[in-house]
């Protein structure tokens, strides 16, 4: 990747259509190597009945349970 790199640096201002070939390159090596670890999901989802009133989230807190409602 470093060679690769080094050489599409090289070929960018004597033929540019050959750095963006190499550029390609570089990225796809660098994308195909790429560790992926989810580290979580940011998504939260809260289900409630029919019955409750009332309801409000905060982005901090998620639900505010005092003031919900239930029939």
């Amino acid at each position: 990747m470093e060679r690769a790199a080094a050489e599409a640096h090289q070929a960018q201002v004597s033929d540019p259509a050959k750095a963006s070939s190499l550029w390609t390159e570089v990225d796809r090596l660098i994308t195909d190597d790429a560790p992926v670890v989810a580290l979580g999901n940011a998504t939260s989802t809260t289900l409630i009945s029919t019955r409750v009133g009332n309801y409000q989230s905060s982005p901090m807190v998620g639900p505010l349970m005092s003031q919900m409602w239930v029939r």
